[in-house]
């Protein structure tokens, strides 16, 4: 069966494990004893941009209780786009969310009095993997696409600039050689894609392997592979709630570090 090896998972988290220390330690945030001082578990309304593998140690972390450890009560709701992630930190209805960090360039540069601030990373490359239709008949190669529809995502949000990034590495133009399709909402795109629109698609784990077992679509490109490694997922929060928590910050950090050190070392079934 013709396959694209996946980003190995020890160097995709240990990349992870050290961009996020080293985001969290370069704030200035207090030591990690002063995080767990408190006797009661501050509650921390937590959304997530997307609900997916890629995104485990956030899930182990609640799951095997280091949010618990490290004084935390985290609650989980998914906003299906950074963009709704990012209004909901603006809005005040969440405290912490994990989004591309394009969104927190947006709002810098925007009016908002409310300025969101990333305090540590938790995905180090992008995850997205190019789906075709059928298996090519020979090696896949990126003109392929030439000519093609392509789902994407919505225009200036991290899977849409990472995908043009790979398409211009490999001697395409996303705005002449074929047609980019970023109308299509997160959560409606599989659904698109089943119902026979576009050539290619970009998916993350588990849809990729789930439209291949189903025989929808084969992978044939890892766009992680070919941009290499950025911090692509984020943990952000505004800059009035980290100035009135440093605390919390640091003890998200730490509970997040360690459920990156387990799931780069723990048997894939047991994750």
């Amino acid at each position: 069966m013709f396959r694209i090896p996946r980003p190995s998972p020890s160097s995709f988290w240990s990349r992870a494990v050290h961009a996020t220390a080293t985001l969290a330690l370069g704030l200035g945030l207090v030591s990690p004893a002063a995080a767990q001082s408190a006797s009661a578990p501050v509650k921390v309304r937590y959304e997530e941009v997307v609900r997916s593998v890629l995104y485990a140690p956030a899930y182990v972390a609640m799951s095997q209780g280091f949010f618990r450890e490290a004084g935390l009560d985290v609650s989980i709701k998914t906003s299906q786009g950074t963009d709704k992630g990012m209004a909901a930190l603006l809005s005040g209805s969440a405290d912490i969310v994990l989004i591309g960090p394009e969104a927190s360039v947006y709002v810098a540069n925007s009016e908002s009095p409310v300025k969101p601030k990333i305090f540590s990373g938790l995905t180090a490359t992008d995850g997205f993997l190019l789906v075709a239709r059928e298996k090519p008949a020979g090696a896949f190669a990126w003109d392929q696409l030439k000519g093609k529809a392509v789902m994407s995502f919505r225009p200036g949000s991290n899977p849409d600039v990472f995908l043009e990034t790979a398409m211009r590495k490999n001697g395409l133009d996303p705005k002449k050689d074929l047609k980019l399709v970023n109308n299509i909402g997160p959560a409606a795109r599989t659904g698109a894609w089943l119902a026979g629109q576009n050539d290619y698609g970009i998916f993350l784990e588990p849809e990729a392997t789930m439209l291949e077992k189903t025989g929808k679509g084969v992978v044939v490109a890892s766009v992680g592979r070919v941009v290499g490694p950025v911090d692509y997922t984020v943990f952000t929060a505004t800059d009035v709630y980290l100035k009135q928590n440093p605390a919390v910050a640091q003890a998200w950090t730490n509970a997040i570090v360690k459920a990156q050190k387990h799931v780069a070392s723990a048997p894939p079934a047991d994750l």
